[in-house]
């Protein structure tokens, strides 16, 4: 009887291990399956959320691309309108201070002188709208070219008239003097002071500047 009853408790203990290592390895079988699918699940959603974020930042460099894109073009066309009104205001001065005049040089030189005013004063409507695309110290440079131009028409008018004036005054000088003076001014400080500009231009676009030093 006793050992009846020891077999069945030893039956019964193996049985019982025998089903906990069972619902054990039943358990395990279901929460393998579990994360497995959890981490399929994962993966996927991640590689979703990936694209998504790799979508949002090719639509953000796009944007950029397209924003930045726009102000080169806008600074570009600024750049060559300032330097196209630029160049009219050293064309319009270089004909009243230069030595090559006609017969009627006098008159040609008010009426020149006239139209480089003009251009000087219609430059800076321009200069104002397009000065933005430029650094400050540029736009500085270019203001104080353009003021140079406008005051050496003046005075080049100014002492002409005063120098062809049949009433003696102090500051009298022979037409000669004043007009070679004037040229040598227009020749030695402006051009300088625009070749320099047009070099600064020349970087702002991309293009190598000129090595050719002024003299």
């Amino acid at each position: 009887m006793l050992k009846e009853i020891i077999f069945a408790i030893s039956a019964s203990g193996i049985a019982i291990a025998a089903l906990a290592w069972l619902a054990k390895a039943i358990v395990l079988h279901f929460l393998s399956k579990d994360v497995e699918t959890f981490k399929a699940k994962i993966q996927a959603e991640s590689e979703i959320e990936i694209e998504k974020l790799k979508s949002a930042l090719n639509q953000t460099a796009y944007e950029h691309e397209v924003v930045f894109g726009h102000l080169h073009k806008q600074r570009l066309e600024a750049i060559l309108q300032i330097h196209a009104a630029l160049l009219d205001v050293k064309s319009a001065v270089e004909r009243v201070v230069t030595l090559h005049q006609g017969p009627n040089f006098h008159e040609d030189r008010i009426t020149n002188g006239r139209i480089a005013e003009e251009k000087a004063r219609d430059f800076y409507p321009l200069f104002e709208q397009k000065k933005l695309f430029l650094d400050e110290k540029l736009a500085e440079e270019i203001d104080a070219l353009v003021v140079k131009f406008f005051q050496l028409t003046i005075r080049f008018n100014v002492e002409m008239t005063l120098a062809t004036s049949p009433i003696t005054h102090e500051r009298h000088e022979t037409a000669s003097n004043v007009w070679t003076a004037n040229w040598n001014a227009f020749e030695k400080e402006l051009k300088p002071i625009m070749r320099s500009l047009e070099n600064q231009f020349r970087s702002l676009l991309g293009v190598s500047p000129s090595q050719k030093s002024d003299k």
